[in-house]
């Protein structure tokens, strides 16, 4: 399983959408065509668009192995999984989140959509952290559901100490 953040999306959302649930960037039909796992499409694109940051959108991909072939049980509870480490304490009516699935290339990929807007307050949210919180989530999220690792009490602690050692290596070594 491999995660990616795209840069943030600065356009409008047909574009997107297009992309999402039509043809594929060649500009072919997908076969089998894309389904939406979590979400609703027309309000994720109300949402982007009625944005008025430059930034309207974060956009990733959970990309799966040819060889791996998860059930739709199994990415629902990648899913929640996802939406638990990247918005912690976030109740999901304050986010809007759009998981669509892609099998067209001959692997599963979950693409994921999501508002740069807090529902409650519609103020800007930015669901991407910091590079090195990345790391630990993109580990935790690997092998938490698979192998059942990491308990979320120590998930704190690996990011307290990769937040303490690298907020002491940027100023020991540039200060």
């Amino acid at each position: 399983m491999l995660i990616n953040f795209f840069s943030s999306g600065v356009s409008s959302s047909v574009p997107l959408m297009k992309y999402l649930m039509g043809k594929d960037a060649d500009g072919n039909e997908r076969d089998p065509k894309p389904k939406v796992l979590f979400g609703d499409v027309q309000i994720t694109a109300a949402f982007i668009d009625m944005n008025k940051n430059k930034q309207k959108y974060t956009s990733g991909v959970i990309s799966f192995r040819d060889s791996e072939n998860p059930t739709e049980k199994e990415m629902m509870a990648i899913l929640k999984d996802f939406y638990s480490k990247f918005a912690p304490g976030m109740a999901l009516e304050r986010i809007n989140l759009l998981a669509v699935l892609h099998e067209d290339k001959g692997n599963k990929e979950i693409h994921i959509v999501i508002p740069r807007l807090d529902l409650k307050t519609m103020k800007s949210f930015n669901i991407f952290i910091a590079y090195f919180f990345k790391i630990i989530i993109i580990f935790y999220l690997f092998f938490c559901p698979f192998f059942s690792i990491l308990s979320t009490l120590s998930f704190f602690f690996l990011s307290l100490f990769f937040f303490l050692f690298f907020s002491f290596f940027f100023f020991f070594f540039f200060f």
